[in-house]
């Protein structure tokens, strides 16, 4: 039996409800102050406070922390027991960390997740990996195991794209003289160095 530890993990569901309610947070406020004091500045400064305020009080919330076992025939967490006989088919996806679906034989679902922009991932995709090894070669390989977008040529074809207008873009402006504002180059590679590194095709 392996143990992980303290791993950090989340539900997708309540990340998404989180970026929701930041926006919300954010909105509303702005639209309360702004209506009170009538002061643009002020109002945005305190509704960008809040919402910074209320994103990190809650996102400590959600992460939680979790010792798991891990045998060569069932998953152990908390409260959890998942049997590999009852598994109809896993997804896993690798962007940000790793994210895990189990569906079961009974219609049952689990999900998890360790998204590393809000927590250290570095001990659930350890974990993850595990399992993927196991459940892969487990019963003959009767376990189905389903493909990420990231794992199919579909999700190749889509980095492929979005690289090659990112390049064509730039060379376009850099041709033409045009100023290429730094702050959206960087998020740019920021954001295609985590689509590559979530890329991983399947055959």
């Amino acid at each position: 039996m392996r143990q992980h530890k303290n791993v950090r993990h989340t539900k997708p569901i309540e990340l998404l409800g989180l970026l929701i309610s930041t926006f919300l947070i954010f909105v509303l406020t702005s639209i309360t102050t702004n209506y009170l004091f009538n002061i643009t500045t002020l109002s945005f400064v305190l509704s960008i406070l809040l919402s910074v305020l209320s994103f990190l009080f809650f996102k400590k919330k959600l992460v939680k922390i979790s010792n798991f076992n891990l045998t060569s025939n069932r998953l152990e967490w908390n409260n959890n027991i998942v049997d590999f006989d009852k598994i109809k088919s896993y997804k896993i996806h690798w962007m940000k960390g790793a994210g895990l679906k189990l569906i079961l034989t009974d219609g049952n679902i689990k999900k998890l997740s360790s998204n590393s922009h809000f927590c250290n991932s570095d001990k659930f995709v350890k974990l993850t990996k595990e399992l993927d090894n196991i459940l892969v070669k487990y019963n003959n390989g009767k376990i189905q195991r389903k493909k990420s977008f990231m794992e199919t040529k579909y999700g190749f074809y889509y980095v492929i794209s979005f690289t090659l207008i990112f390049i064509t873009s730039f060379i376009y402006s850099f041709i033409n003289g045009k100023e290429v504002n730094s702050k959206n180059l960087g998020l740019v590679t920021v954001g295609l160095t985590t689509l590559w590194a979530g890329l991983n095709l399947k055959k």
